[in-house]
């Protein structure tokens, strides 16, 4: 795993895609739709690749659950831990805030174009932000599928809050708030999501 400093912080510089916990147990991996569901349904720490290709685990990391995050056991090697909502607001702000972090943080590459207007970056930051998409849970009227791939990106982070980059915001970094219920494991309903990781270092 690469690592790249951005002011005081020390950042994985790619999407975690390890396919398993750092106690060496194996990480379930999912080869199709229903078999991510079934784990899902079951809570039970999981990842794939984007579409299950293989190719894009290169490109863009593996896309993992919840039940990873909320498993109690450390998917990050020693010295890195899970990047959480605060980690992400030191390194927005300091690339100018969300309205102006952008093209700092995303790679030169990949990135499609929304109208006329082309969304690649600089990545003056070093933090080469592809664009993987990420795995939607679904609703009532259809299931889980994957979503925005060459458009945007999820992550979860530590602490249950999800940063975002989709086209429709075209220049502005999002956060869908905190869950709630992100590490109760009793909650009725299974979360189908999925979303790509990113590591910080736990000490600067």
């Amino acid at each position: 795993m690469n690592a790249i400093k951005i002011y005081d912080q020390i950042w994985a510089s790619e999407n975690l895609r390890t396919e398993s916990f750092s106690n060496k147990e194996q990480i379930l991996k999912a080869s199709n739709i229903q078999e991510w569901i079934a784990f899902c349904d079951a809570k039970k720490p999981c990842c794939c690749s984007y579409d299950f290709k293989e190719a894009n685990i290169s490109k863009y990391g593996l896309i993992y659950n919840k039940y990873v995050i909320t498993s109690g056991i450390s998917i990050a090697p020693v010295g890195y831990r899970i990047a959480t909502r605060n980690d992400w607001d030191v390194l927005i702000d300091g690339q100018g805030g969300i309205n102006d972090c952008l093209p700092k943080i995303k790679s030169t590459k990949g990135w499609l174009k929304v109208g006329w207007e082309a969304m690649n970056g600089s990545n003056e930051s070093g933090l080469n932000v592809t664009p993987g998409g990420h795995l939607y849970r679904g609703d009532l009227f259809e299931g889980p599928k994957f979503e925005d791939l060459k458009y945007g990106v999820q992550w979860w982070t530590d602490d249950g809050c999800v940063p975002h980059i989709t086209h429709y915001d075209k220049k502005k970094f999002k956060f869908h708030d905190a869950q709630p219920t992100f590490r109760d494991n009793a909650d009725k309903k299974p979360e189908k999501s999925g979303r790509y990781i990113r590591l910080i270092a736990s000490v600067k």
